[in-house]
């Protein structure tokens, strides 16, 4: 919270939106958290997820996070977040 940056707006390659920290157990001195925010006026949790976000997720395995938005347009709005997304799917 007290230094959160937004990366996609110089770096669109970097494959996440925000550099975070992970709470109360953070050093704060470096950002912990890689955050991909992703949104959709479904219900569903559907969302494109691209080959260098993808890979992003692996590398940084459990300091990944997707935080989806779902029903943005609507009042019920909701908030998923996914830690270490790419294990979840590709995990056997």
């Amino acid at each position: 919270s007290m230094d959160i940056k937004q990366v996609s707006l110089t770096d669109s390659h970097a494959g996440f939106d925000l550099k975070s920290y992970e709470g109360k157990n953070s050093e704060l001195t470096k950002h912990d958290r890689k955050i991909e925010v992703k949104g959709t006026t479904s219900n569903s949790p559907r969302f494109y997820w691209s080959s260098n976000e993808v890979k992003k997720a692996e590398e940084y395995g459990e300091s990944y996070w997707i935080y989806l938005y779902t029903n943005i347009k609507s009042e019920n709005k909701r908030l998923i977040k996914i830690k270490n997304p790419f294990k979840k799917p590709f995990e056997t």
